[in-house]
């Protein structure tokens, strides 16, 4: 399991969040080891970003800025859920349910379907904040939703300025700490069938918790704990991925996030693979009307050389055995010679070994193969001619020479030498 970084967004005016990290022993139960949490710290997000790497990012967004509901939803499809949820909280919703952000969470036995709501707006301000700085979280939270759950309990959690209550597994609110003692009893008036046999009362870095309200009438017993580290080490130390709600859902999830990314290139893609199985059909239809073509080929190749040799009674190449036929036919078993080749081939080491020799023109007709060259002199002219009849075998004979210059232009004929 990788190590968890915990972030907590806007939790005071002074610094941007505040952060820490979870060992691998990190918490399922409440019985995490203390030193595999190390200790929070405080900046911008930039520092946080430093921590990131090789992390499952868990972001912790004010509990102020959401709104945990439910509605009961008839369907267990979750895509018409999702279609059914804004309009079914629309009445009690203040913004416009187009303007909101619907993440929905567990559905009850009885159909009701637990949901976050936040401003569209807002939850883009915090994914710009993080992605500018390198941050892809993996989860964003409500941070009311770290705080621990038991069944018959309230847990709350007060800090100066806000106090969370988590009421349930996937229900909590939010309170003004300056006007706790009007705005909790209120809560519990309108709680109906929720209401707690206990409210667990936590207060952390103190030493001394001081109750300011009673809730005797209600029959709830306050039970006062303090904490002696921060807020985020508390929610760190309760948070169960299963039992909160992650706001990247729908048009703010991953899958969705890559599909926007490759939405527009598709058309392209489509093109793509469809002119590669264009190219590799034509390609495939190519090779099959050549090998085809071949076939004929060899077949009328070697319809010509049975017409030719008819006592032929296996042909296994057919180009090299009618030429060997051939041969035969002319009484000699070795290569015919005098022709353009030999004549060239035969020409070619004594050129080659001739020190400022020009060839500027070749010609063959008749079994006889003319040289145009440019060479240095008379003399190496004549020691060339001596070169070709000794190599080569071949009648030689110097049709032209003229001096221009410092060179020679002069004319070769070579021709069998049939003496």
């Amino acid at each position: 399991m990788r190590e968890r970084l915990f972030i907590r967004l806007d939790h005071s005016t002074s610094v941007e969040a505040a952060w820490l990290r979870v060992g691998e022993a990190g918490r399922d139960t409440d019985t995490t080891s203390a030193e595999k949490i190390q200790e929070t710290a405080q900046g911008s997000l930039e520092q946080a970003a430093l921590e990131a790497t090789g992390c499952r990012v868990i972001v912790l967004v004010p509990g102020v800025d959401v709104v945990l509901t439910s509605a009961i939803v008839p369907s267990r499809n979750r895509q018409r859920i999702l279609s059914a949820i804004p309009y079914m909280l629309e009445e009690q919703l203040a913004d416009d349910v187009d303007s909101l952000h619907f993440a929905v969470g567990r559905r009850d036995p009885e159909g009701r379907v637990s949901t976050v709501v936040v401003n569209r707006n807002r939850m883009d301000d915090w994914l710009q904040r993080l992605r500018a700085v390198g941050i892809e979280p993996d989860m964003i939270v409500p941070e009311s939703l770290a705080l621990p759950v038991e069944t018959g309990y309230w847990t709350l959690l007060k800090e100066p300025e806000i106090t969370l209550v988590r009421t349930g597994l996937q229900s909590a609110f939010s309170l003004d700490s300056n006007n706790l003692a009007t705005l909790l009893p209120m809560a519990l008036t309108e709680s109906d069938d929720n209401m707690p046999g206990q409210i667990r009362w936590i207060e952390c870095n103190t030493d001394d918790v001081n109750l300011p309200l009673d809730l005797s009438q209600f029959e709830v017993e306050v039970i006062p704990e303090m904490y002696t580290g921060t807020a985020l080490e508390f929610f760190a130390q309760h948070f169960n991925e299963h039992e909160s709600i992650n706001l990247l859902q729908e048009a703010y999830s991953r899958r969705e996030q890559l599909g926007r990314l490759w939405r527009p290139w598709r058309p392209a893609i489509a093109m793509g693979v469809l002119l590669l199985v264009l190219h590799g059909g034509l390609t495939i239809s190519d090779y099959v009307s050549l090998r085809k073509e071949r076939q004929a080929l060899t077949e009328h190749i070697e319809k010509i050389y049975l017409d030719t040799f008819p006592g032929t009674h296996k042909i296994v190449n057919a180009k090299a055995q009618m030429e060997e036929g051939l041969r035969s036919l002319r009484g000699d078993t070795t290569r015919v010679s005098g022709g353009f080749l030999d004549l060239l081939v035969g020409s070619g080491e004594s050129l080659s070994q001739t020190d400022g020799l020009e060839l500027q023109r070749i010609s063959y007709r008749d079994g006889q193969l003319d040289l145009a060259i440019v060479i240095r002199d008379l003399q190496g002219l004549d020691q060339l001619k001596q070169r070709l009849s000794a190599q080569s075998g071949y009648a030689v004979e110097i049709q032209s020479a003229t001096a221009r210059g410092n060179s020679v232009e002069a004319r070769l004929q070579l021709k069998r030498n049939d003496s």
